[in-house]
């Protein structure tokens, strides 16, 4: 079970980080998380943020430094 964990972070951690070195300012950068405590510091850091509710999944979208954000 934590070996699944551990991978599944370095997956996660992985791919933030492709989506932040690799993306133009004002590009989409979709963030998401199994957990809130995941990304609760980047929920609580966004500026415009509006949240939309679709079924069971909350949307939430803004903006971080120069990108648009939408985390599910």
């Amino acid at each position: 079970m934590k070996r699944k964990l551990f991978y599944t972070l370095l997956v996660f951690v992985c791919i933030i980080g492709v989506l932040f070195f690799y993306t133009k300012p004002k590009d989409t950068i979709a963030i998401i998380g199994a957990m809130d405590d995941e990304i609760s510091e980047i929920r609580d850091n966004l500026k415009n943020s509006n949240i939309i509710k679709k079924n069971d999944f909350i949307i939430t979208k803004g903006t971080l430094g120069n990108n648009n954000i939408t985390r599910i």
